[in-house]
């Protein structure tokens, strides 16, 4: 059985592959609710994550979505499309 962050973690791959987001997993914690880490070429963090965060340095140099994750990822890493609930 797939567990949320499983789910989530592949949807995120896919998506950023359907649209072109070349984005490396770099990590995940489930400390305070589910974060999901990813990492681009110039090693900008993508945090995917169900909480949200206080830090004024991560909020500045990490791109955030919310979990459950969107319905279509655009070019560039643009949220097009909000998906209620995936699981």
């Amino acid at each position: 059985m797939k567990t949320n962050y499983d789910s989530q973690k592949q949807e995120i791959e896919r998506q950023a592959a359907e649209s072109g987001v070349a984005i490396s997993f770099s990590g995940y914690s489930d400390a305070h609710g589910l974060s999901i880490y990813f990492t681009d070429a110039n090693g900008v963090k993508y945090r995917f994550s169900s909480h949200s965060v206080s830090s004024f340095y991560r909020m500045a140099n990490e791109k955030h979505f919310p979990l459950p994750f969107v319905k279509t990822l655009g070019k560039g890493g643009v949220i097009t499309e909000k998906h209620n609930q995936l699981f």
